[in-house]
């Protein structure tokens, strides 16, 4: 069977909920000192549960580029996605990191916002073009045989900043 494209998309989102929020500041580093650059690691996974439903997880880890051991802010995400077309699932499954992106943002920024720090904030996406290829060399490759696959990526760009009000 193959995918129509003048039929619209069957996939639906059945779920999406926080599956992780750690945020640890130790010792007496400021909120201030810890304003700056952080390092950012990435992770993606996906696997089919025994009902076809899709479950994907979009995590990331930041360390503080000038104190890396003072902070420890770990956050994720998973997304349960359904489809009566198992192929339509399959062919969203490596790019379905991008519809949690949004939502680990929002996590990540309300959280560490509450600290004595700036909001870290995860980049925003454009979701076309560029940013569609940087998610498909992040996203795993379908596997089968396996129960679940997943990867890390690192970016050092993302930054804790100024909350705007």
């Amino acid at each position: 069977m193959s995918l129509d494209p003048t039929q619209q998309p069957t996939i639906s989102v059945q779920a999406i909920v926080l599956a992780k929020a750690h945020y640890e500041i130790k010792g007496t580093v400021s909120g201030n000192e810890l304003n700056g650059e952080y390092k950012t690691e990435y992770s993606l996974g996906y696997n089919f549960d025994p009902d076809g439903a899709l479950q994907t997880r979009l995590g990331v880890v930041f360390t503080n580029i000038k104190y890396p051991d003072a902070i420890e802010v770990d956050f994720a995400v998973i997304g349960k996605f359904i489809s009566p077309n198992k192929e339509e699932l399959e062919r969203f499954a490596p790019s379905s990191g991008m519809t949690l992106a949004p939502y680990l943002r929002s996590y990540v920024s309300t959280v560490t916002g509450w600290g004595p720090m700036n909001p870290i904030m995860l980049k925003l996406l454009n979701l076309t073009g560029p940013a569609v290829a940087q998610w498909k060399q992040l996203a795993p490759s379908p596997q089968p045989k396996k129960k679940g696959v997943g990867i890390k990526k690192t970016d050092k760009s993302s930054r804790a900043v100024k909350a705007r009000s």
